[in-house]
């Protein structure tokens, strides 16, 4: 791949274009008007193609050269934020809102890697339950059937049946799958997510045979079945904390996908494409 264009050339272009004689592009680039012009044929023999053409006594940009700038002007915008911010030790701010249990479970333990490598990023995280909608935010990470306009999906968990091990062991809790229906199945929004499980995995009508208790914030559920008041759907990513210390424990192997998925939207900045990056590589690996 050939060598990008010299920054300074396309900055003595731009000002050029801007200001409308190599003698003021000078004067503001604190340089020669000869070593303006220098810079921009340069860069003209660089690109292959002219990008100055005499207009009365001065010179003009071209219409190539014209949609050459156009289209670079979002980098020199870019670049020139990134050196002012370094320059002041000014800090950029990143909102983020995700689903409580997302949130809580699975980014929390996380972000502090994100932050590490990203130091002049002021982060700010909180939660957006199932329904709102938060215009604000730069990064919404959401939990819900279908994705909203501007959403891309960031994952599918795969659910299973967990539970809490004083529980599992005691013997209150049956080995055997029939037996899930003579205990209390704890829900996530409605009775869809057991009964969806039971026929995946070729159980019968669970929700409609057990007793259970249905909870609007994955939070309160997982607590719920931590405490041992009943056996949840739990993912990798909503009980990664609870698996990895052993407060919830799988009960069975067989897996089924949620019919609900995690989507994301990320504003049109530096700052959310390098979250939405880091976070898409995390959930991959």
């Amino acid at each position: 791949m050939s060598a990008l264009p010299s920054l300074s050339a396309i900055e003595a272009l731009d000002h050029l274009a801007r200001l409308g004689s190599m003698a003021r592009a000078a004067t503001a680039l604190n340089q020669t008007p000869g070593a303006v012009s220098h810079k921009i044929k340069t860069l003209e023999a660089r690109l292959g193609f002219p990008l100055t053409e005499i207009q009365g006594r001065g010179v003009v940009l071209t219409l190539r050269a014209e949609r050459y700038l156009e289209a670079a002007r979002p980098a020199l915008t870019t670049l020139r934020q990134a050196a002012s911010r370094a320059a002041t030790g000014e800090v950029a701010q990143l909102t983020i809102i995700a689903a409580p249990g997302f949130a809580a479970s699975w980014l929390a333990p996380r972000v502090g890697e994100f932050q590490n490598a990203h130091p002049n990023l002021a982060l700010t995280i909180g939660t957006q339950k199932a329904g709102e909608t938060d215009e604000t935010a730069d990064i919404k990470i959401s939990f819900r059937n279908a994705p909203a306009p501007g959403e891309t999906l960031l994952a599918t968990p795969q659910f299973f049946p967990v539970i809490a091990p004083g529980v599992a062991y005691s013997g209150a809790a049956h080995a055997a799958m029939k037996d899930l229906a003579r205990h209390r199945l704890l829900h996530l929004y409605d009775q869809s997510d057991w009964r969806e499980w039971g026929g995946a995995t070729g159980q019968p009508d669970l929700a409609s045979e057990a007793p259970g208790m249905t909870f609007t914030d994955a939070n309160i559920l997982f607590a719920a079945a931590t405490a041992g008041v009943g056996i949840a759907l739990g993912d990798e990513t909503n009980c990664a904390e609870a698996l990895r210390s052993g407060t919830l424990i799988p009960l069975f192997a067989k897996t089924a996908p949620s019919r609900r998925a995690y989507y994301i939207k990320a504003a049109e900045t530096d700052a959310s494409r390098a979250f939405s990056d880091w976070i898409e590589d995390q959930l991959k690996a």
